[in-house]
């Protein structure tokens, strides 16, 4: 049987064509390897939109849950690039809208965490991380379980 995942989209007003586009793809692609399950939280603040999507996600029994924000336009595999990691939190790369762009992610650099230096980076490299945004992360949903 397919794993379950919620994929999970907090949305404020309106959602750009692109990212529209993009997530039909992503789903018909999703739907060949797992069982998605689409939820969405509207016209809330972002954190309370957050939180009732993981509640929404915890009801529908998902062992994953996927997690896109509607500015970030990730790749048609995402769920199986973050999937083949087999951690319980994994954030995709995605970076910042406004200079200098920097990747919405910090490292632990000498005794301070700061965003990932882009100058550091090495493509097809993973990194553990001290956070990240939530704007496409996967996550178990057996973390939010012991929360």
């Amino acid at each position: 049987m397919k794993e379950k995942v919620a994929i999970l989209v907090p949305t404020r007003w309106s959602v750009p064509c692109d990212f529209w586009v993009r997530f039909m793809q992503i789903l018909g692609r999703m739907g060949k390897v797992c069982s998605p399950e689409l939820f969405l939280n509207q016209d809330t603040p972002l954190y309370e939109a957050r939180n009732r999507l993981v509640e929404d996600a915890l009801r529908s029994d998902s062992e994953y849950t996927l997690w896109l924000d509607s500015d970030v336009i990730p790749p048609i595999d995402v769920y199986e690039q973050l999937r083949a990691h087999n951690k319980e939190i994994v954030s995709g790369l995605y970076f910042g809208v406004t200079p200098p762009y920097d990747p919405i992610a910090h490292l632990w650099y000498n005794d301070h965490s700061e965003f990932i230096r882009t100058a550091d980076l090495k493509i097809g490299e993973t990194y553990p991380i001290y956070s990240a945004g939530m704007g496409c992360v996967l996550i178990k949903t057996e973390v939010f379980k012991r929360m």
